[in-house]
């Protein structure tokens, strides 16, 4: 399956935002998530993807942040992974949300 590099954060404590950029354009997912999270920046992500095509609309996750490497597994298959830049979280939180992909 295709893959891209991007980057993953906390945007607030509910809310987490990942950003790719695949065939030059920048694909964002926003989403809020539960349990509420601390601060915290990923530079080392990758989205695993079998088709473009599904970076449209509303989509649920779930997954672990604060575990190495973290993951997230959208409801349509895709996966956003990788380790979160130091110094991390303290612990591991399990999550879920919903979220929303916008491209520029």
């Amino acid at each position: 399956m295709p893959t891209a590099k991007g980057t993953f954060k906390r945007v607030s404590k509910n809310r987490i935002e990942a950003s790719f950029v695949i065939n030059d354009i920048l694909e964002t997912y926003d989403a809020d998530v539960n349990p509420a999270l601390p601060p915290f920046t990923s530079n080392n992500c990758t989205l695993t993807y079998d088709d473009p095509e599904k970076m449209t609309g509303t989509k649920s996750f779930k997954g672990s942040i604060g575990m190495e490497p973290f993951q997230l597994t959208l409801n349509d298959g895709l996966t956003i992974a990788g380790t979160l830049n130091v110094p991390g979280l303290d612990h591991g939180y399990t999550v879920d949300g919903r979220g929303q992909w916008s491209e520029d």
